[in-house]
């Protein structure tokens, strides 16, 4: 059967990337969703929207059979919708001939270890590493690097998986157990592990998109964690008058030529020290759990629909590159919960109605948890119980607003594990503050979840303004 509509294809849409088709879909394109593995834990799968798409396909090397579905379509795009969707998309685009990336450095900006390589070949800071699935090649590899810290990771995975930053052998040895013993966020066995130097210095998350090897920087983020672990504090956006932000911005341009991201977004990961910028790590796809919302109160745009401008209106988003956006003087900070208790609730938790006091409340999503579940240790991004958005004029009462939070989600998950307070009816909708909008996780399979994963009953955001998204 023949169609005349153009189209544009998404691989993985998770995240932030189940924002890309209802975008597209406003410009009047319609959407087929592909699914990069049939190995993608239901977790993910069942987040798809499936409603903005005019039909599934699922990958499963499979090449052929997928090109046959789609040639019945005008295909305008082939974008990844998440980290896990970046190589299907990279070969997809190839093939239908749009926009791509092509598929020689396709492995490199997945794979964290030759990800290193191609920007280290390049004469860029990086980290050193070493990477294998024998344990005791591992351990001799950080016995003569004779550095702590040192960093082991999965070769591909993401929001923080089983990172661990061990501080003497027996961490290394734990460290290495835990990867080479389990799959990653994307279902798949971790075939090596990754040792790298530690890099100390101060962390970055830099968004760009780029277009026909034309680079823009959407947003920078100033990444502070918990000292020593892979636990977020709080991320600050920072101006284009920062005295590091060119610095950053150069150095993101030359990794994202050195993986041979010529179009599309990407979202790089720095450490910068008194030697400048080192590369963490660089995902050629849109930031992860990001709010658009925020980012456009902010800026008056986003990653996503600056995406969408360069491949619609080209000119337009070249024209960006020659003038400096002009931003209202404002300083925004997106705090990451963290629970430092673990164990079966004693009463709810309904943070949500303690924030009516925060006066730089921009948004906020998080996980309302009822009496009886399970509440885990915050220990990375998987078991972050949400993030609450504060944006203002005056950097005092955004950081007192921020001290307001952490004193807050202190006692209220600590409280919940020790006293037993409103356990007979667990909180409704119509219990949050009512300007809050609510969708549930019925469709959502607890038992594929990582196991490590806070995990409530609900998510709630909360938008304080009239953000809708863009006709982009």
């Amino acid at each position: 059967m023949k169609h005349n509509n153009h189209v544009c294809v998404i691989v993985d849409p998770f995240s932030t990337g189940k924002y890309i088709a209802p975008a597209l879909i406003s410009r009047g394109y319609k959407c087929v969703h592909i699914q990069s593995s049939k190995n993608l834990p239901s977790y993910l799968t069942a987040s798809v929207r499936r409603e903005d798409f005019i039909a599934h396909l699922v990958y499963d090397n499979n090449l052929e059979f997928i090109l046959e579905q789609l040639s019945g379509y005008q295909i305008k795009l082939c974008l990844p919708g998440s980290e896990s969707g970046v190589e299907v998309a990279d070969m997809l685009a190839e093939k239908l001939q749009t926009p791509s990336n092509g598929i020689t450095l396709s492995a490199a900006r997945r794979d964290k270890f030759l990800m290193t390589e191609a920007v280290n070949q390049k004469g860029l800071n990086t980290a050193q590493h070493f990477k294998s699935i024998k344990r005791e090649e591992i351990i001799a590899w950080v016995q003569t690097l004779n550095n702590y810290p040192v960093v082991l990771k999965p070769i591909k995975s993401a929001s923080g998986d089983n990172v661990f930053i061990c501080h003497n052998l027996e961490e290394v040895e734990h460290a290495f157990g835990k990867i080479a013993q389990s799959i990653d966020l994307f279902g798949e066995n971790n075939t090596e592990v990754l040792a790298q130097s530690y890099i100390p210095g101060d962390e970055y998350i830099i968004n760009t998109v780029s277009y026909d090897s034309n680079h823009y920087v959407a947003e920078i983020w100033q990444v502070e964690r918990i000292p020593q672990t892979t636990v977020y504090d709080k991320c600050t956006l920072i101006s284009s008058d920062n005295e590091r932000y060119e610095a950053l911005q150069n150095y993101t341009f030359k990794v994202l030529d050195a993986l041979q991201i010529q179009y599309g977004a990407a979202t790089t990961e720095l450490k910068f020290n008194q030697e400048g910028p080192f590369l963490i790590e660089c995902g050629s796809r849109l930031m992860g759990g990001a709010e658009l919302s925020f980012s456009n109160d902010f800026f008056g745009y986003t990653q996503l629909s600056l995406m969408l401008e360069a491949y619609f209106e080209p000119q337009r988003f070249i024209q960006r590159l020659t003038f400096k956006s002009n931003v209202e003087p404002k300083y925004g900070v997106g705090v990451l919960l963290i629970s430092n208790a673990e164990g079966k609730l004693q009463s709810n938790i309904d943070l949500a109605k303690e924030l009516v006091d925060i006066k730089t409340l921009h948004c906020f999503e998080i996980d309302v948890f009822n009496h009886g579940q399970q509440l885990h240790k915050t220990v990375d991004l998987l078991t972050c119980p949400g993030t609450i958005y504060l944006m203002g004029s005056d950097k005092k009462e955004v950081l007192n607003d921020y001290q307001k939070i952490r004193q807050l989600e202190e006692k209220l998950y600590l409280n919940a594990i020790t006293k037993p307070v409103n356990t007979a009816s667990p909180i409704s909708k119509s219990q949050i503050i009512t300007h809050a909008s609510f969708w549930s996780k019925e469709n959502d399979d607890s038992s594929s979840q990582p196991e490590n994963t806070n995990k409530g009953t609900m998510q709630v955001r909360h938008i304080t303004s009239n953000y809708t998204p863009p006709s982009l």
